[in-house]
């Protein structure tokens, strides 16, 4: 009686694991992915019964096969003391696993079959990857989802992979991004993961008494290693039925161990500290004014896009413009502005500008321009008719997106699969649905001189401090409340406007018929000395055109 009870019990069980996992896939074959119009490829979401998410792309014209995997953990999520972990599991994850033994193996076969392989480590994310002939996509699938399921941390390889990670630490020594990097991590908040080193080296990588790397490296792998935190994309010529049966075979097996995604308990700067003012010496003769602002998290806003609005302004290059001004008193040679998304909890909004050996000894007033600007479009910029310009540019990006190569596309999929729902993950970063007023107005309420880490790059700094890791000379100081408050009460220069109506964009966008008889560019008209051809595309479908013009005259060379 006992074991017959039990038989029904497991039965029981059976059929409600079954079940869910029914349910679960019948729920994600209800989302419809939404796409461009322009783009002719199949899509298919689904969810693993292990909660791993899928995005599966049909291709019959794919450039090769390929596959992203991307994991809800990076650098921020290492252990303190442990600087660089994240960095080197990427590492070891390629040194075999349990059914692919070879530490060579896995990338010898993508090779061998005409492919590449690779990942990165990002602060909140880690994304592996590889393109590869479409027949031997099957087998490759199989050999990368051994990377997830069994790998085996080879203990042989372990100091190996440390001098791997080391190198890439030393070879990066004089990057002037990394440099600087590291020197704007001085002013951060110290409990702040963004503050802390994230490559790694022989220090941060060292066995201990009571602690040996490749355990520590174990416990983050069983930590933050689970299917629920994982999202791939996939991409074959394959009808989606035969991607669908290759990925529910190879990764169904994907532990989920129910993980909860790492988020920073301490903010990456405190109210306290700001404003602040860091001088940086660099190697290179070059010189810039960089502007950093806490605002709030930007995720859960990807179809208002609040911050991308006014860094449209800010970074504009045109007449009335901040950079137009500084160019003209030449003190500036390039500007961009833009926001970093960064968590669920904080974001940074940002504005960098290439100065001249003269801009340099104006970067105050650079800030009352840059603040004058904000001025202006708190008072005038703000305007529905604004948002409806980047939302039809944004609109007709989407609609008439290219196509590019496999491996890179299917690595923005998974990655954007990390944040957004399954039916945006592919407009995501164009969307702009609804005009919102007051958020775009409290986004912009951040954007003042007591809520901001100005970096000054420039040879000319001596530096009292030195970065340990990268031996960066820098200085800090507190701006003075005096100086921020003539900031903040800056009059707009009468130099300053914001943008026009954009007269050039389009309402008309459908296409002529292409002529049959024009299988080459005709002459449109001749003369003595011009002569001009035209050709209408008859491959992409859409309605862009390519100008190209040949000037000759005896008098260039004089």
């Amino acid at each position: 009686m006992n074991k017959l009870i039990n038989s029904l019990f497991i039965a029981f069980v059976v059929l409600l694991v079954a079940g869910c996992a029914h349910q679960q896939s019948r729920q994600a074959a209800d989302v419809s992915i939404i796409q461009s119009p322009n783009d002719e490829r199949a899509y298919q979401y689904l969810v693993l019964p292990n909660e791993l998410q899928v995005v599966l792309i049909s291709d019959p014209e794919a450039d090769t096969g390929a596959a992203s995997l991307t994991v809800g953990a990076g650098t921020t999520a290492n252990p303190v003391g442990r600087e660089g972990l994240a960095h080197f599991l990427e590492h070891m994850l390629f040194m075999g696993t349990r059914k692919y033994p070879g530490v060579d193996e896995y990338g010898a076969f993508i090779k061998r079959h005409g492919g590449s392989t690779n990942a990165y480590t990002a602060d909140n994310e880690t994304t592996y990857l590889f393109d590869i002939r479409q027949q031997e996509l099957e087998p490759a699938l199989d050999r990368f989802s051994q990377f997830f399921v069994a790998p085996l941390f080879a203990e042989e390889y372990v100091d190996r992979e440390k001098n791997a990670v080391n190198s890439e630490y030393q070879l990066k020594l004089k990057d002037e991004n990394r440099r600087l990097l590291a020197a704007q991590q001085q002013v951060m908040n110290p409990d702040s993961p963004y503050a802390r080193f994230g490559v790694g080296n022989l220090d941060t990588l060292a066995d201990r008494d009571n602690s040996k790397v490749r355990d520590d490296l174990i416990e983050f792998y069983n930590t933050h290693y689970s299917a629920n935190l994982m999202t791939l994309a996939v991409v074959g010529r394959q009808p989606l039925p035969v991607l669908r049966q290759w990925v529910e075979e190879k990764f169904s097996a994907v532990p989920n161990r129910h993980a909860q995604r790492f988020v920073p308990e301490s903010t990456q700067y405190l109210a306290s500290d700001l404003p602040v003012r860091q001088q940086v010496r660099p190697l290179k003769d070059t010189r810039s004014l960089e502007y950093a602002f806490p605002i709030p998290p930007l995720l859960q806003h990807y179809k208002t896009k609040p911050a991308r609005y006014l860094s449209h302004f800010i970074g504009d290059e045109g007449k009335g413009s901040l950079l137009s001004l500084l160019k003209q008193k030449g003190w500036a040679t390039h500007l961009s502005s833009g926001a970093d998304a960064m968590d669920s909890t904080e974001a940074q909004f940002s504005v960098s500008i290439d100065l001249t050996s003269e801009g340099i000894k104006h970067v105050d007033e650079i800030t009352g321009y840059l603040f004058g600007y904000v001025k202006l479009m708190s008072e005038q910029g703000i305007a529905k008719w604004r948002y409806a310009e980047q939302q039809k540019q944004a609109d007709l990006g989407f609609r008439f997106k290219e196509k590019g190569a496999s491996l890179w596309y299917v690595v923005g999929v998974s990655s954007a699969l990390q944040n957004y729902p399954a039916r945006d993950v592919l407009r995501a970063g164009s969307m702009k649905e609804v005009f919102d007023e007051q958020l775009i107005k409290e986004f912009l309420s951040y954007i003042r001189p007591d809520n901001m880490v100005m970096t000054v790059v420039s040879p000319e700094v001596q530096g009292d401090r030195v970065e340990p890791n990268y031996q960066v000379h820098y200085e800090v100081q507190r701006i003075p409340a005096s100086l921020a408050a003539d900031w903040r009460d800056t009059s707009v220069d009468p130099a300053l406007a914001l943008p026009e109506p954009n007269r050039f964009l389009p309402d008309q966008v459908a296409l002529k018929p292409v002529p049959r008889a024009q299988p080459v560019p005709q002459m449109v008209r001749g003369m003595e000395k011009l002569a001009l051809w035209h050709q209408q595309e008859d491959v992409f479908g859409v309605p862009r055109a390519s100008f190209m013009f040949m000037l000759k005259s005896d008098m260039a060379n004089d």
